[in-house]
């Protein structure tokens, strides 16, 4: 029996996500406040309560904490032994991501319905200023549709669906809340699932993933000027235009059919351990004593699953 629990995710939707993936591979996986593995990500520090094998995860703009986990899976380039695994955010949206890698076979009439210049979808005002300055910048050339809480102009009116909202603009904003090597989060493979041209701004590695001819790659530009030139240049031709549509996303060996082979193989290799064969934090001396420090703050302070929640809300 696998003995496993999840916490201080907002919701459940690892969960739902790996829990099929442990019963595929093992068979009878058990979720009990005893566990032998415990998967947990930043919004709180009830991991802290579990002395068991620690595997953190996120999908925020943070990196793990080696002292704390035994095994991490984020969107950093980092390599630290068999302890570290880099699998981007979008992978685990698979309807977006299906859409996404087939977005260049797009009918030809569902290219010429694209009538609408540029959509921005967000809700979190607790973000850079780019995202804004960008809005207003390209604002100055054609009116971009706003249809989140944040900056709206469609008079109070939010996008129910986003994937039917935007598959009708020719471009996507696609901002994230901050810029980091590796951070690349859903909203770039969402703007490709609708067939739109992203227009991204956060990670400076992006090319590194998707390729460069599909999308407006912000950091390939000196000043957003410039960028407001490129997308002006690309509104102006319907042949470019068409040229970035019929880009695929990537290689197929960033972007195979299942995505989360690589996300099961890896917690095939972690959970095929024994419990005591998975430990790899400092759980002596010093690495302990790190350990009751943050616990005790954590006791003192209370819970910060909804503070951490509300500062990480979700675009």
């Amino acid at each position: 029996m696998l003995k496993v629990k999840f916490v201080d995710f907002p919701a459940d939707d690892m969960r739902n996500i790996t829990l099929p993936i442990l019963k595929k591979i093992f068979g009878n996986v058990q979720e009990c406040d005893d566990p032998d593995f415990l998967f947990y990500s930043v919004f709180g520090h009830e991991h802290l309560k579990y002395d068991c094998v620690r595997i953190f995860w996120t999908g925020e703009n943070l990196q793990p904490d080696f002292n704390i986990c035994d095994y991490a899976i984020g969107f950093g380039h980092i390599q630290f032994e068999d302890r570290y695994k880099r699998i981007p955010l979008y992978y685990f949206y698979d309807i977006d991501y299906q859409r996404a890698i087939n977005k260049h076979l797009l009918a030809q009439d569902e290219i010429v319905e694209k009538n609408r210049f540029c959509n921005f979808i967000y809700s979190n005002a607790n973000a850079g200023r780019e995202r804004q300055d960008f809005f207003h910048a390209l604002s100055e050339y054609k009116r971009v549709d706003s249809g989140g809480k944040f900056l709206n102009n469609m008079d109070g009116q939010l996008v129910a669906d986003k994937y039917e909202f935007q598959k009708k603009y020719k471009f996507t904003i696609a901002f994230e809340n901050s810029s980091t090597s590796g951070y690349t989060t859903e909203k770039i493979l969402q703007a490709f699932a609708a067939g739109t041209i992203p227009i991204y701004w956060g990670n400076p590695r992006v090319a590194e993933d998707f390729n460069s001819k599909a999308f407006i790659n912000c950091h390939e530009y000196a000043t957003f000027e410039e960028v407001v030139q490129q997308v002006r240049r690309i509104d102006a031709d319907d042949e470019i235009f068409e040229q970035y549509i019929r880009e695929p996303i990537g290689d197929r060996e960033k972007f195979p059919l299942n995505p989360l082979q690589e996300y099961e193989s890896y917690l095939k290799y972690i959970c095929s351990q024994s419990r005591q064969e998975a430990y790899r934090r400092n759980n002596v001396f010093w690495g302990k004593r790190y350990q009751d420090e943050l616990r005790d703050r954590f006791v003192q302070s209370g819970s910060l699953k909804s503070k951490m929640a509300s500062l990480f809300k979700k675009a």
